[in-house]
């Protein structure tokens, strides 16, 4: 009986082994990338904006490259996926577009200190690729509120409530080309949604 035992521990041990030695795979992982829109003859605004952390919808609130192939249907890529999550990089994007534009007093992110008079925030209700017959989009849905602190009176404090909705079509159905739509969505996105920012805050 004990040799049974240990030769069944032995063998097990060994699948064991034999299991773990095979090569993990290896996972993608993709980011969004593209200029800082510019803009030109452009006032400055002796305020400082800060850029809150966006939000996101459950179906959007991982890291997952999420599709849409059929109506009520939803997948994600295997092995592929975004190296961090939409909505912390729409908002890491955002607030580098704002800096880059030099038209504020300050451009602070949700971490950093100091008395803001603009406040920006924002919830993805859509950042997937949708699949059609003939043609496939990165479509990118965004609600954005900016509020003005400064405001006493709360029925005046909101300055801009707006959804954003960008369709940028690519033609293969891969993680990269999808990456590269969604990347062209988001620079439409962060200069309609600068230069909204700046026509209700004075620049």
């Amino acid at each position: 009986m004990k040799k049974c035992i240990l030769i069944v521990c032995f063998v097990s041990i060994l699948s064991g082994c034999i299991g773990n030695s095979q090569p993990s795979i290896a996972i993608k992982q993709y980011t969004l990338e593209y200029t800082s829109p510019r803009f030109e003859n452009l006032s400055g605004v002796d305020q400082i904006i800060r850029v809150e952390r966006f939000t996101a919808a459950q179906a959007f609130h991982s890291n997952d490259m999420i599709y849409r192939q059929k109506q009520y249907m939803r997948g994600a890529y295997n092995y592929n996926n975004w190296n961090v999550s939409p909505s912390d990089m729409l908002a890491e994007l955002l607030l580098r577009d704002i800096r880059n534009v030099h038209v504020f007093g300050a451009v602070l992110s949700r971490q950093e200190t100091g008395d803001a008079k603009f406040l920006l925030e924002g919830q993805i209700e859509e950042f997937m690729q949708i699949d059609e017959e003939e043609r496939t989009w990165a479509s990118l849905i965004v609600d954005v509120t900016l509020s003005d602190l400064f405001e006493k009176i709360p029925a005046k404090r909101i300055l801009l409530q707006k959804t954003y909705k960008i369709m940028e079509p690519f033609n293969e159905r891969q993680p990269s080309e999808f990456a590269g739509a969604m990347s062209k969505a988001v620079e439409k996105f962060s200069r309609e949604l600068i230069q909204d920012i700046l026509s209700r805050s004075g620049g």
